[in-house]
């Protein structure tokens, strides 16, 4: 049997009550805050980026257009080079989201990956000297969230190139196991960004059609 609520009991609850909500609403209004900062420290990059280039910008610009200190700036990215990582890292989620969303799965599974691949080349194309950096960042370990995310993103999106490949059987007839074979179609892919992004050949088509010769070799 439950205890009468005492006028005392109703006290401390009412309290208890009080301080969960004022603690909730802190830490929400804190996180917004932190989660604008981030906003405005992106948008300011990408500015400054594409107007006077990634070399010609600092840390102090970006944090002045952002309107913030520049010590702030540090608390989100170690350099201007985690920026522009951060940057890639929203970029390349987006347009690989759209990608894989966008697979026509009555297609074989070549023309399914290729339509993903040959999207992912075009979100690289968008902005190449900055690209040619993002993807030299997304290659260098170290400690810190923002390579942390980084290598999550690329692990995440190479299971999604894994489901895609064993949704249509693939490892029922071949030796290799869907990761391993989306681990060289995502080294294949990254070869052929490389490629694009640093002037190595400016034909984009030709591009894709040698990425897609290769994608075949592998699923052969």
């Amino acid at each position: 049997m439950l205890e009468p609520l005492t006028p005392a009991r109703a006290t401390i609850m009412t309290k208890f009550i009080f301080f969960w909500v004022g603690w909730w609403r802190l830490t929400g209004k804190r996180e917004r805050n932190k989660q604008d900062k981030l906003r405005r420290i992106k948008a300011a990059a990408r500015g400054l980026f594409i107007e006077h280039g990634f070399h010609d910008t600092t840390t102090r610009q970006i944090a002045e257009h952002a309107g913030i200190a520049t010590g702030t700036v540090f608390l989100y990215a170690g350099d201007k080079r985690e920026i522009l990582l951060l940057l890639h890292i929203d970029g390349f989620k987006a347009a690989a989201t759209t990608a894989l969303r966008n697979i026509d799965q009555r297609l074989p599974l070549i023309d399914q990956i290729m339509s993903v691949c040959s999207s992912m080349l075009s979100f690289y194309r968008l902005s190449p000297s900055l690209s040619v950096i993002a993807l030299q960042e997304s290659y260098c370990p170290g400690p810190g969230d923002v390579r942390r995310e980084n290598r999550e993103m690329v692990t995440h999106f190479i299971h999604e190139l894994a489901n895609v490949i064993r949704a249509n059987g693939h490892h029922n007839r071949h030796a290799d196991p869907p990761m391993i074979v989306a681990n060289t179609i995502f080294a294949l892919f990254q070869a052929a960004a490389q490629s694009l992004v640093n002037g190595l050949t400016n034909d984009y088509a030709s591009q894709v059609h040698s990425l897609r010769r290769a994608v075949s070799l592998v699923l052969d």
